[in-house]
Protein backbone atom coordinates (compact mmCIF):
# COMPACT_ATOMS: atom_id res chain seq x y z
CA UNK A 1 0.00 0.00 0.00
CA UNK A 2 2.92 2.32 0.97
CA UNK A 3 4.64 1.68 -2.05
CA UNK A 4 1.88 1.71 -4.59
CA UNK A 5 0.88 5.39 -3.03
CA UNK A 6 4.44 6.69 -3.08
CA UNK A 7 4.46 5.26 -7.34
CA UNK A 8 0.71 7.16 -7.79
CA UNK A 9 2.36 10.41 -6.46
CA UNK A 10 5.07 9.85 -9.31
CA UNK A 11 7.82 9.83 -6.72
CA UNK A 12 10.97 7.35 -6.89
CA UNK A 13 11.58 4.51 -4.55
CA UNK A 14 14.94 4.06 -3.23
CA UNK A 15 15.06 0.41 -3.16
CA UNK A 16 15.45 -1.92 -6.22
CA UNK A 17 12.19 -4.24 -6.94
CA UNK A 18 12.87 -6.81 -5.19
CA UNK A 19 14.47 -5.54 -2.22
CA UNK A 20 12.26 -3.71 -0.59
CA UNK A 21 11.71 -3.59 3.17
CA UNK A 22 9.15 -4.95 4.67
CA UNK A 23 9.27 -2.77 7.48
CA UNK A 24 9.95 0.73 5.62
CA UNK A 25 9.79 2.65 2.19
CA UNK A 26 12.43 4.32 1.57
CA UNK A 27 11.73 7.42 -0.76
CA UNK A 28 13.88 9.68 -2.97
CA UNK A 29 12.60 13.37 -2.72
CA UNK A 30 12.51 15.47 -5.53
CA UNK A 31 15.23 18.09 -6.74
CA UNK A 32 15.36 20.89 -4.47
CA UNK A 33 13.73 19.53 -1.08
CA UNK A 34 15.36 18.59 1.36
CA UNK A 35 14.70 15.83 4.13
CA UNK A 36 15.68 18.24 6.86
CA UNK A 37 12.49 20.74 5.68
CA UNK A 38 10.31 17.34 4.38
CA UNK A 39 10.29 16.20 7.99
CA UNK A 40 9.60 19.29 9.95
CA UNK A 41 6.63 20.18 7.46
CA UNK A 42 5.70 16.67 7.72
CA UNK A 43 5.52 16.92 11.87
CA UNK A 44 4.29 20.21 12.07
CA UNK A 45 1.55 21.06 9.72
CA UNK A 46 0.25 17.39 9.46
CA UNK A 47 1.27 15.61 12.75
CA UNK A 48 3.35 12.72 10.65
CA UNK A 49 6.86 11.24 11.40
CA UNK A 50 8.81 10.23 9.18
CA UNK A 51 12.98 9.42 9.30
CA UNK A 52 15.39 10.70 6.74
CA UNK A 53 17.95 8.81 5.25
CA UNK A 54 21.25 7.68 6.14
CA UNK A 55 24.89 8.55 5.53
CA UNK A 56 24.80 9.86 2.43
CA UNK A 57 21.17 9.89 1.98
CA UNK A 58 20.66 11.66 4.62
CA UNK A 59 19.29 14.41 2.96
CA UNK A 60 17.68 13.18 0.05
CA UNK A 61 15.46 10.64 0.89
CA UNK A 62 12.83 9.84 3.91
CA UNK A 63 11.96 6.65 5.11
CA UNK A 64 8.35 5.87 6.17
CA UNK A 65 7.71 3.16 8.91
CA UNK A 66 5.13 0.62 8.52
CA UNK A 67 5.70 -2.13 11.26
CA UNK A 68 4.28 -2.37 14.70
CA UNK A 69 0.92 -0.45 15.49
CA UNK A 70 0.83 1.09 11.78
CA UNK A 71 -2.35 0.34 10.22
CA UNK A 72 -3.93 1.01 6.60
CA UNK A 73 -5.64 4.32 8.13
CA UNK A 74 -1.60 5.44 9.14
CA UNK A 75 -0.39 4.95 6.07
CA UNK A 76 -3.55 6.39 4.12
CA UNK A 77 -2.57 9.67 6.26
CA UNK A 78 0.51 9.45 5.94
CA UNK A 79 0.11 9.67 2.15
CA UNK A 80 -1.96 12.39 2.09
CA UNK A 81 0.29 14.43 4.17
CA UNK A 82 3.13 13.56 1.72
CA UNK A 83 0.96 14.46 -0.92
CA UNK A 84 0.11 17.84 0.32
CA UNK A 85 4.03 18.90 1.50
CA UNK A 86 5.49 17.60 -2.17
CA UNK A 87 2.27 19.12 -4.07
CA UNK A 88 2.30 15.99 -5.90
Amino acid sequence: QTRAGIEAMGLELVAEPGFESNTVTAVQLPNGLTAKAVIKQLHDEHGVTVAGGQAQFADSIIRIGHMGWVDADDIDNCLAAVKAVLGN
